[in-house]
């Protein structure tokens, strides 16, 4: 009887000690896949902060032609200018 006892007994910490292993896998399962779901929004992040950026050179590179053009034109209005009313007066 104390044998069966012991055999029981055995066995349920048996039982009890892989289900604190299943336990464990499941819980450091679920934090490994939280950990790439980190990593994988900061590398989004990353991305989207890159294409920010990108849109801002643009912009800036287009603002610097616009200027760029409008000094063209002013100069060239000047030019104009100078040949059509200004010149022919001296």
């Amino acid at each position: 009887m104390i044998l069966w006892f012991g055999l029981v007994w055995f066995c349920r910490e048996f039982a009890k000690e892989r289900e604190r292993v299943e336990n464990r896998r499941a819980f450091m399962k679920l934090r490994r896949q939280q950990q790439i779901e980190r990593e994988l929004n900061g590398y989004r992040a990353w991305i989207d902060r890159a294409g920010g950026l990108q849109s801002q050179i643009n912009k800036a590179r287009h603002l610097a032609l616009d200027e760029k053009r409008n000094i063209y034109i002013s100069r060239l209005w000047n030019a104009v200018f100078f040949q059509l009313f200004v010149s022919p007066q001296m």
